[in-house]
C-alpha cells in the first residue's frame, strides 16, 4: 500500500482557521485568558467564545462563511471580545460551554456566564444574533452581571454542599447497563441509537467481553454485526484504512471524514479481540489496515508520539487512490494529546501481542518515553498535549489513559519501571483530583491554567472516572494491593450516573463494572527473557483473548526476593502460575497446558 507523504512539519500557528480561503483571522480573536476577561470588564463588552476543531468540517465553513463576512467581522471587533478554543486543546472549556456541537459560539457576561449562542450560524442569522445580543447587553448589562454573579455563588455554595450518594455495584448494575445497549442497538445495521451514527468502541468492547465470558452467541452477533457493516459502509476508509469520526446514515454512509487518533485506537483493539475471539481474518485485516494508517501518516518517526487527527475533505475521499497520491492530502494535526496518545500506546501493544510483530512494540515504547520525558510532572502529573512544549497540566484524562498504557508496557516488557510511573500517577491522582466521595473531579485545581469562567464549575465525568477504577483494579492484582481494588469499587459505587442516558458513557462505566466484578486472570511467568521456551510461553498467554488478562514476567535472578515473597519457587526453567483472583494454580510449563487451563477460565464473577 503507497501512502503520500504528510505535510512537513511547521511552525503551529496559535489559531488554525479553515484551510480554505476565508477572512477569520481578520477578527481580533485573543486566548482564553486571563487578558479577555479583564478586557470584558473594562471595555463593558461581552465575550464571544469560539469553540473550534482543528478536523471539523462545519467549523472550518463558519470560517469560510459567517466569520468572514465583512459585517460579521466588523460587528465582532466593535461589540465583543472575540476569544478563540480549541476543542482538542482545552477539553475543559469545551465540556463547560459546548451548546450541542462544533463550531459552538457562546456569548457570555463578563463572569463567564452564557447569555446565548448556539452551532453553525449562516450570516444573516448569526449578524441578526450579534447585535440583537450587543444591544440588549448594554442594555441590562448591570443586571446581568449581578445575575451571573449570583448564579455563580449559587453553584458554588451547592458544590461545597454536595452530598456524596452511595449505590451498590455488582451484576445488576451490570446488566442495566447491557438492557441499555441492547435498546439501543440496531439489529439490521449494527450500531446503536439512528443517525448520526457513532462507533462506540466501549459498548462493543463490552459485547465482546460478556459475549465470550457467557459464551453467549447473541451478544457476539451484536458485537460482529457492528464490526461487519462498519467495515462494509463508507465510515471505514477502503483505500488507506483508518474510520472517519461518524456517519450521518443509519447504515453508516455519507460519513464526516474527519480521523480522530483516540477512536481509531480504540477500534483497533475491538478488532483486535474480534480476531482472537472468531478467528476471522478480516477482522485482523481491519486492525491492520488501520494501524497502517496510523504508522503511515499519524506517527513522528523520529521523536515518538502520535498525531491528533486528519481534517475532514468530502472531495479528497472521493478520488480512487491513485488520484489521491497526486492531489494534496488533508491537514494533519501535528499535536501531541497525551489521553490519545496514551490509548495508540495501548493498541500498538494490543497489536505486538496478537501478531507477534516488533514494530508495534517498539514505537509504543519510544512514545512511552517521549511522553515521560516532554509531558510529565513529578508533581502535576502528565501535560494535556506537547507542540514543542508541554501545555495543560491537570487533566484527569491524561493521566487515567497514561496510567493503562503503563500497565499495558508493563505486561509485556516486565520491567518495573513502568509499573512504578503508574503508582507515581496513581498518587497524584489522589492528592490533586480525589474528592471525599473516592470520585475524581476532571482537572486538578493545582492545574497551570486559571479558573476563569465557568472553570470553577467542578466535574466528575464519567468516561474518566470509568477508566480510573478499571486500572486501579488491574494495578490492585497487579501489585498486590487491596486498596486499589477498594479505590475502584468506592469510584464506580459513588459515581453519579442519574444522568447517563445515551449508550456511550454508560458502556464505559458498564465495562467497568463489569470487570471489576470479574475477577481477572495473572499469568505470573518466571524464567530468563532469553530462553526461546519463555518467549514460547508468553506468545500463548497473548495469543488468547481473555478478559481481565495480566501478565507478570519475573526474572529469577532479577527478581529474586519478589518471588520468593510472592511465595513462588524460583525457577530456572520457564514457567507460568495462573492465578484466579489471588488464589494460584499449580506451574504449566507447556503450551498445551496453559491451553487447557485458559479454556476452562470464563466466568470468574467475585
Amino acid at each position: 500500500m503507497l501512502f503520500p507523504k504528510p505535510q512537513p512539519k511547521k511552525t503551529i500557528p496559535t489559531f488554525r482557521f479553515s484551510p480554505n480561503p476565508n477572512r477569520a483571522h481578520e477578527i481580533n480573536w485573543l486566548e482564553w485568558s486571563a487578558e479577555a476577561f479583564n478586557r470584558a470588564k473594562t471595555e463593558k463588552k461581552p465575550i464571544l467564545l469560539s469553540i473550534a476543531a482543528v478536523w471539523c468540517h462545519w467549523c472550518h465553513i463558519m470560517d469560510e462563511t459567517s466569520y468572514s463576512d465583512e459585517k460579521v467581522i466588523k460587528l465582532i471587533n466593535e461589540k465583543y471580545i472575540p476569544v478563540r478554543v480549541d476543542a482538542d486543546k482545552r477539553p475543559d472549556i469545551q465540556d463547560r460551554y459546548l451548546l450541542g456541537g462544533w463550531p459552538t459560539t457562546a456569548i457570555l457576561a463578563n463572569t463567564g456566564e452564557i447569555i446565548t449562542g448556539g452551532t453553525y450560524m449562516p450570516p444573516s442569522q448569526f449578524k441578526k444574533l450579534l447585535k440583537n445580543t450587543s444591544d440588549y447587553y448594554q442594555e441590562k448589562r448591570e443586571s446581568l452581571e449581578k445575575a451571573s454573579q449570583l448564579k455563580r455563588d449559587q453553584i458554588i455554595e451547592s458544590q461545597s454542599k454536595e452530598k456524596p450518594t452511595y449505590h451498590e455495584i455488582g451484576r445488576a448494575t451490570a446488566n442495566e447497563v447491557m438492557q441499555l445497549i441492547n435498546r439501543s442497538f440496531d439489529s439490521q445495521h449494527g450500531g446503536f441509537n439512528s443517525a448520526p451514527k457513532f462507533p462506540n468502541p466501549p459498548a462493543i468492547e463490552l459485547l465482546l467481553r460478556r459475549a465470550f465470558l457467557e459464551n453467549e452467541t447473541f451478544l457476539l452477533e451484536m458485537a460482529t454485526l457492528t464490526l461487519d457493516h462498519m467495515a462494509k459502509g463508507e465510515i471505514f476508509d477502503k483505500v488507506w484504512g483508518g474510520f472517519f469520526r461518524y456517519s450521518t446514515k443509519r447504515d453508516w454512509r455519507a460519513p464526516h471524514y474527519e480521523k480522530i487518533l483516540a477512536e481509531n485506537a480504540m477500534l483497533i483493539q475491538n478488532y483486535l479481540h474480534a480476531y482472537q475471539i472468531s478467528d476471522q481474518i478480516n477482522y485482523r485485516e481491519i486492525a491492520s489496515k488501520t494501524l497502517k494508517y496510523v504508522d503511515a501518516l499519524l506517527t513522528d518517526k523520529e521523536n515518538g508520539g502520535f498525531y491528533g487527527s486528519q481534517d475532514a475533505d468530502e472531495h479528497f475521499y472521493k478520488l480512487d487512490a491513485e488520484e489521491r497520491l497526486k492531489a494534496k492530502i488533508p491537514y494533519i494535526d501535528p499535536i501531541i494529546y497525551v489521553d490519545a496518545n496514551a490509548l495508540m500506546i495501548s493498541a500498538y501493544v494490543e497489536a505486538y501481542k496478537v501478531s507477534g510483530e516488533r514494530n508495534y512494540l517498539d514505537f509504543a515504547l519510544k512514545t512511552v518515553r517521549f511522553l515521560l520525558d516532554n509531558c510529565y510532572s513529578r508533581d502535576k502529573g502528565m501535560a494535556h498535549y506537547y507542540d514543542d512544549r508541554p501545555h495543560f497540566i491537570g487533566w484527569l484524562s491524561d493521566q487515567a489513559n497514561m496510567i493503562g498504557a503503563l500497565i499495558d508496557i508493563y505486561n509485556v516488557t516486565g520491567d518495573f519501571l513502568y509499573l512504578d510511573f503508574a503508582r507515581i500517577l496513581v498518587g497524584i491522582c489522589e492528592k490533586l483530583f480525589l474528592d471525599k466521595d473516592n470520585t475524581f473531579f476532571d482537572r486538578s485545581p493545582e492545574s497551570d491554567e486559571p479558573e476563569l469562567g465557568a472553570l470553577f464549575i467542578r466535574k466528575k465525568p464519567v468516561n474518566e472516572n470509568s477508566m480510573m477504577a478499571r486500572q486501579l483494579y488491574r494495578l490492585s492484582y497487579l501489585d498486590n494491593n487491596d486498596r486499589y481494588e477498594k479505590m475502584a469499587e468506592a469510584i464506580l459505587s459513588y459515581l453519579n450516573v442519574d444522568t447517563m442516558k445515551a449508550s456511550i458513557p454508560a458502556a464505559h462505566y458498564g465495562l467497568a463494572v463489569d470487570e471489576v466484578i470479574t475477577l481477572p486472570v495473572i499469568f505470573t511467568v518466571i524464567g530468563k527473557k532469553d530462553k526461546p521456551a519463555m518467549g514460547t510461553l508468553l506468545k500463548a498467554i497473548w495469543r488468547y483473548y481473555l478478559p481481565g488478562k495480566e501478565t507478570r514476567i519475573l526474572d529469577p535472578v532479577k527478581n529474586f526476593e519478589l518471588i520468593e515473597k510472592s511465595g513462588f519457587p524460583v525457577e530456572h526453567h520457564p514457567a507460568v502460575y495462573p492465578c484466579i483472583g489471588r488464589m494460584c494454580l499449580p506451574a504449566v510449563e507447556t503450551v498445551h497446558e496453559l491451553k487447557s487451563i485458559i479454556e476452562d477460565l470464563p466466568g470468574r464473577p467475585r
